[in-house]
């Protein structure tokens, strides 16, 4: 059995969208003669047509005839899965269009290959899995044949090793003229290029082909007709033992003597790998300051620069790098992470582009780009705010507060919300808050688009509501007032005495007898109350010497009982006088006749402020003279 061929190249440039094709001779029309196949959509395939259906022997698994058929053979180079689409299209570079289908045999070691496995494709050696008419792709298990009608067709194979062959029959149902294109679509494992010639080099560079012979002295050049026949037609008006070459394909040199005796001759498979370019306008990397500090250091990520660097070329068949320097370009060093942080807020990055369906030469192109942090826009508010309600004339503070971000509306844009709701015709770069709340402001500049937000919250107070009550028992030493105080929102309030200093404790104590005004008011300024409360007490003693000072003696702020009973007596317990509450008290005198210096007793019938029982209570005063 015939050694399979070598791959015969042609180079067909198809521009569409501004990426290049190689057209590959097609698949053979016979298994022994299979062509060589790379799963990348760089290369295209010529399909096979008016050829009838293909030789008796092997099995064909799950096709049903097997119409114009195309043979290849691939080699895995790195092991893993390895998920491959076959599609037909009848443009070269076109979309797929013409029903496709297939059946694939292997793994076969490299011994076997050279010996030769036409004989051996059998439902053993073919790759488990056939597609299913209507179902969805297969893009996760084994397949190894489809006999669908669709024009892609889904070529999986499942823990492939590096050094594998694989034998690949693709027909052609509608047996008209096209393409082929085996594209890999996902999987760590690779098919090996490198089987597609001999000699490799870039688009836009020159291979020089050598055929130099002792004692020839003519060369008469061949070059493959790109029928997939094997038929070469002569180069016309090229006899020197060098030919240069620019294009993808199979070359063929032969050496005369002078005699024109054939002394020797050569082939030559060429393989011309698209070189990428990459643009000279790429879009500066323009990003707002996203670290914490907004100094114009942020994190930039150039995976999101791939596609437009790469321009409409295959992501599976070009890779996109970056560099600091065009010499760590060019050199492949010191490669920067996708996810880079800048040193400056303005620096030129280098990127690369490569075709990696290449490992014999380095095709690529290298370009810059400019990127830059811009920085965010600065202001600050208050942690918070005041909002007073419900007040009265007493507020320190105005009643709404102003929030103002201290920026210009020229430039800079403004989006107010409030609690997580846009305030939809608040746009001023300041807000008069009217309700209580969590208010947010977003800030955008007009020119870069950068933003920056930042919340703060209005707090509700208002005046207090007062109440004020004894809580110590009526003619104790220590009279205690406490002070209740009400209102919205934070409700904190400080305390007076009789316009006294201001206090937080709400209880006042060793407060004198009678009449007191109580004050309190809110710590935020939104205003004060009062109110005033009596405290019942007696003198100790009084002076009835007509100074106008102590001349009488009464209970102090008994005078809110009109009902109270008081009851003056000498020591021997004799009655001397009974007061009334509101009465100017008594003068002294018993009978007209005024009394000695001496202590008096009394007693009081009352109602308790504290809790409204009715009480007596008794003790004794002094009458000085």
């Amino acid at each position: 059995m015939n050694k399979l061929k070598s791959i015969l190249i042609v180079l067909i440039i198809y521009i569409s969208a501004s990426q290049f094709i190689n057209s590959q001779n097609g698949g053979a029309n016979f298994c022994d003669i299979s062509e060589p196949l790379c799963a990348s959509n760089e290369f295209s395939y010529p399909n096979t047509s008016g050829a009838g259906n293909a030789e008796n022997g092997p099995n064909y698994g799950c096709l049903l005839s097997e119409p114009n058929p195309a043979w290849f053979y691939l080699l895995i180079e790195q092991s893993g899965d390895v998920f491959l689409q076959i599609g037909q299209s009848s443009v070269l570079g076109g979309d797929s269009d013409l029903d496709v289908d297939f059946i694939a045999w292997g793994p076969f070691t490299a011994a076997e290959f050279q010996a030769g496995v036409c004989s051996s494709l059998m439902p053993g050696r073919q790759v488990p899995g056939s597609a299913v008419e209507g179902a969805p792709p297969n893009t996760t298990t084994s397949q190894g044949c489809s006999y669908t009608t669709s024009d892609v067709e889904n070529f999986n194979i499942i823990g492939a090793n590096a050094g594998e062959y694989y034998i690949l029959l693709i027909t052609n149902f509608d047996d008209l003229p096209g393409f082929v294109t085996v594209n890999q679509i996902s999987g760590t494992g690779t098919t090996d290029c490198r089987i597609l010639a001999d000699e490799f080099a870039c688009e836009g560079e020159t291979v020089t082909l050598d055929a130099t012979t002792n004692f020839a002295t003519n060369y008469v050049w061949y070059v493959d007709d790109g029928l997939g026949n094997g038929n070469f037609t002569v180069i016309n008006g090229v006899s020197t033992a060098t030919y240069d070459v620019a294009t993808s394909n199979k070359y063929k040199a032969e050496a005369y003597d002078v005699l024109n005796n054939l002394l020797e001759t050569f082939e030559y498979n060429v393989l011309f790998f698209q070189t990428p370019v990459v643009l000279p306008d790429i879009q500066d990397y323009v990003i707002c300051d996203n670290l914490d500090e907004n100094d114009g250091i942020g994190q930039f990520d150039f995976s999101t620069k791939d596609n437009e660097i790469l321009n409409g070329l295959d992501p599976n068949s070009f890779s996109v790098s970056y560099y600091a320097t065009i010499a760590d370009a060019n050199a492949e060093t010191n490669q920067l992470s996708s996810l880079y942080i800048n040193s400056l807020p303005s620096e030129v990055i280098f990127a690369r582009i490569d075709n990696i369906v290449s490992n014999e030469v380095e095709c690529y192109d290298v370009g810059s780009f400019n990127i830059l942090v811009n920085l965010l826009p600065e202001f600050n508010l208050e942690d918070e705010y005041i909002l007073c309600v419900d007040t009265n004339g007493t507020e320190e503070i105005p009643i709404y507060p102003i929030i103002d971000t201290g920026l210009d509306i020229v430039n800079y844009s403004f989006e107010w919300s409030l609690d997580g709701n846009i305030l939809l015709f608040e746009t001023e770069s300041n807000i008069i808050a009217i309700q209580g709340g969590n208010y947010t402001v977003e800030v955008t500049n007009i020119i870069t688009g950068c933003s920056n937000s930042i919340s703060t919250i209005v707090t509700v107070s208002s005046p207090p509501t007062l109440d004020a009550s004894i809580i110590s028992y009526a003619f104790i030493e220590d009279n205690v007032i406490q002070v209740t105080a009400t209102g919205t929102g934070e409700q904190e309030y400080e305390y007076s005495l009789d316009y006294g200093l201001w206090q937080e404790s709400d209880t006042f104590s060793n407060v004198s007898a009678g009449e007191h005004i109580v004050m309190a008011r809110d710590i935020n300024g939104c205003g004060i109350n009062l109110t005033t409360i009596i405290v019942i007490d007696y003198p100790l003693y009084f002076t009835p010497n007509g100074d106008g000072f102590h001349d009488t003696w009464n209970i102090i702020a008994i005078d809110t009982q009109p009902n109270a009973k008081i009851f003056i007596y000498d020591r021997y317990g004799k009655l001397l006088k009974q007061l009334r509450p509101i009465g100017k008290g008594w003068d002294g005198t018993f009978n007209g006749f005024p009394l000695p210096t001496n202590d008096y007793w009394f007693t009081v019938e009352f109602i308790e402020p504290k809790d409204g029982t009715l009480k007596i209570f008794k003790s004794h005063f002094t009458l000085k003279r």
